[in-house]
């Protein structure tokens, strides 16, 4: 397994963007570092895509790899595929893996298949000794009980919008919380993460996918708006709630 350790320096971390999916990239991480956005973490989703992301490392640019439970087919090949790819290229995390039992109009894969995907992801893992970026829809028992089976594995519970219960399950087995925009709309998301230790909290975009509503211009530069009402909720200056998310997603990933 190759370490990734790009991560440097001062300035805000965006722990979880897709910037493989935003148009206009040159511009839009230019416009993002000028604002003080210095670092970010790409996750890859599914086979296809993962040499597309492991093309944008870099200095300031960090990349992960797992299968998303959307692209979930064959857990023994996602197995195998992800144990190779790991000894070929530098990650900083297994991710983004997880759970999506959403009843959407396009179901998503078979639970039976998703949860056995998972848990191999963890596996593999724990045997890199890398942490976890987990997307988890409608699933949160079934997060909390694969993760209490692999007690060695910390990472983050990505784009969290639950409920100050549902924190502290993670908490309590040793996860961070990955914070983006919809604290800027969600009233119930900011009375729980006001509750929540700033310690474990990770602040992220996922842009393109999670821009602010009516937002119109570079979603990368929403994680400064959620870092700002982070301080708001916390009543702290902005610069500590950087300083401190920062070192959070560095003493996590690196």
């Amino acid at each position: 397994m190759l370490t990734s350790k790009p991560f440097s320096g001062s300035g805000w971390v965006d722990s979880h963007c897709h910037l493989n999916d935003i148009p206009h990239l040159n511009e839009n991480l230019e416009q993002a570092e000028s604002a003080g956005i210095r670092q970010f973490l790409v996750p890859g989703t599914h086979f296809d895509q993962w040499a597309q992301v492991s093309s944008l490392h870099s200095g300031r640019i960090a990349c992960s790899y797992g299968t998303h439970p959307w692209f979930v087919t064959d857990p023994d090949i996602e197995e195998q595929r992800l144990t190779h790819y790991l000894s070929q290229h530098k990650a900083c995390a297994v991710g983004e893996i997880g759970l999506d039992f959403y009843p959407a109009i396009n179901p998503r894969p078979d639970r039976v298949l998703q949860l056995e995907s998972f848990a191999r992801q963890l596996s593999v893992a724990q045997q890199t000794q890398l942490p976890v970026i987990i997307h988890s829809v409608r699933a949160h028992q079934e997060t909390v009980r694969l993760l209490k089976q692999q007690p060695a594995v910390r990472g983050v519970i990505h784009a969290f919008n639950g409920s100050i219960e549902m924190a502290q399950d993670y908490i309590s087995v040793g996860f961070l919380l990955g914070i983006g925009p919809q604290l800027l709309r969600s009233e119930k998301l900011q009375r729980t993460v006001a509750q929540c230790p700033l310690d474990r909290l990770l602040l992220e975009t996922d842009a393109p996918f999670m821009a602010r509503p009516g937002s119109q211009g570079n979603p990368l530069l929403d994680l400064i708006a959620v870092g700002e009402r982070m301080a708001t909720l916390f009543a702290i200056p902005v610069t500590d709630i950087q300083r401190q998310l920062t070192r959070n997603t560095h003493e996590l990933f690196f």
